[in-house]
């Protein structure tokens, strides 16, 4: 059932029509209708596709909102995000496909990432990364904020630190002591001070946590 809001515009369905709004643009489309065809091998594949990608990308919803913020055209961060790896980190053939984190990215950007970052891990679920200063190339600076991201996918769960840490700095310990025994994915991704210039995230391989 649509309603009138206080400003006086319509939300909701109307018939088969349904209007809502999306960061304060107002738009109408059609309710779809139910299909009774049988879904195309095609269809399957896509939809399993979708299946995997998606928990994976809304386990760290709120970082790539400002990972994906330049590529968040008409469309949000997590949304850039999902689009991006469903046509780039999946592998294997349906219906035995797979998530080839080496090819994910959970940071976009033309800014350059650390040099060799490195991943490893220590006692009481310590996750530590390191990565070579490369301050001055191209747009890099030693102020810019390197977050280390630890992916879990038996338990669909994502920890990432909180960008105290500076390129100049060269390392990063993260706390993953929840995530203790669990193997996980890493990444390391480096955003400027402002926000606004993001690199690529480097994956910087599977560990398990200790």
């Amino acid at each position: 059932m649509g309603k009138v809001t206080d400003n006086a515009g319509i939300s909701g369905a109307v018939g088969t029509v349904i209007y809502s709004n999306w960061r304060e643009i107002k738009y109408m489309k059609s309710r779809g209708q139910v299909s009774k065809k049988k879904p195309s091998p095609k269809q399957l594949e896509q939809r399993a596709r979708v299946g995997m990608v998606s928990p994976f990308v809304y386990s760290m919803k709120a970082l790539l909102e400002k990972t994906f913020i330049n590529f968040a055209v008409g469309k949000t961060g997590t949304n850039a995000a999902i689009s991006y790896n469903l046509k780039n980190c999946i592998a294997g053939a349906y219906p035995a496909l797979f998530i080839d984190y080496s090819l994910a990215l959970v940071s976009r950007g033309d800014l350059p990432n650390a040099a060799v970052p490195v991943v490893a891990v220590g006692d009481n679920g310590q996750v530590g990364f390191q990565w070579i200063d490369n301050s001055g190339t191209g747009q890099a600076k030693p102020t810019d904020k390197c977050i280390a991201v630890v992916y879990c996918l038996e338990l669909n769960c994502t920890m990432y630190s909180d960008g105290a840490a500076t390129r100049k700095d060269g390392s990063l310990i993260l706390d993953a002591h929840q995530l203790n025994g669990k193997t996980v994915e890493t990444w390391l991704v480096i955003i400027s001070v402002n926000g606004v210039e993001v690199a690529n995230s480097v994956y910087t391989g599977q560990v398990v946590v200790l």
